[in-house]
């Protein structure tokens, strides 16, 4: 309502209750649009023995070779040169088993780190997960399979759409004056126009000799 005095209209506020709304007048808010701190996920709760630790590590490992969103499905390898220099890349994990304690990714038969393994030379893995907040770091001696059942048995299981990767021209870590894919020589990407990169399609086996879990808690 308006009231007058002299002839001259003055307006006023009213206080306005609502279940929902609070304040007065063009103050009024929702309690949804107060500012709420963001939750806090739950913290992972790591292993309390070492047997516990151990079977948690190499099941997460092995749902990582099916799931492809999870964390340790791209984990980093490292090799060393015959200069003893450290190199590291990201693979994709492609095989554990956790009975005879070994990891197996895929890898062009071109690549550098195939001759650092080739030479007998020891290599090292890293998986993070954060949101479990979790590392894990292995070493061992890496294997890699150039020809027979095994290696046969990895490339079926390959799409047409993957085998593309073993096309490239030229091969990783050639260097190049201007960005390119490798692949610009190829129209199609069929069984039998990929049939030719098996021929540099390499698998390699790594029997871990050590093993580290690292559990990030912020209590410490």
């Amino acid at each position: 309502p308006r009231e007058s005095v002299n002839g001259v209209a003055f307006g006023h506020r009213r206080a306005v209750a609502h279940p929902f709304w609070t304040g007065t007048g063009a103050g009024l808010r929702s309690p949804t649009m107060a500012r709420r701190p963001p939750a806090t996920p739950p913290r992972p709760t790591a292993p309390t023995t070492l047997e516990a630790a151990w079977t948690d590590a190499w099941q997460r490992l092995a749902r990582a070779v099916k799931d492809r969103r999870h964390a340790f499905r791209t984990p980093v390898v490292s090799t060393v040169t015959g200069a003893g220099v450290p190199r590291a890349r990201t693979v994709v994990l492609r095989g554990v088993d956790v009975a005879r304690g070994q990891l197996v990714f895929h890898t062009d038969a071109r690549s550098a780190k195939v001759a650092d393994l080739v030479a007998g030379r020891p290599m090292a893995w890293c998986f993070y997960d954060p949101k479990a907040r979790l590392q894990i770091l292995a070493s061992g001696e890496g294997r890699v399979a150039a020809d027979g059942r095994e290696l046969a048995a990895a490339w079926s299981r390959i799409s047409p759409l993957g085998r593309r990767t073993y096309l490239a021209e030229p091969g990783p870590g050639t260097p190049l004056s201007q960005p390119a894919s490798g692949l610009e020589h190829l129209d199609t990407f069929t069984e039998a126009s990929t049939a030719p990169g098996q021929a540099v399609f390499r698998v390699v086996t790594c029997h871990l000799t050590t093993v580290e879990r690292l559990d990030l808690a912020i209590e410490g």
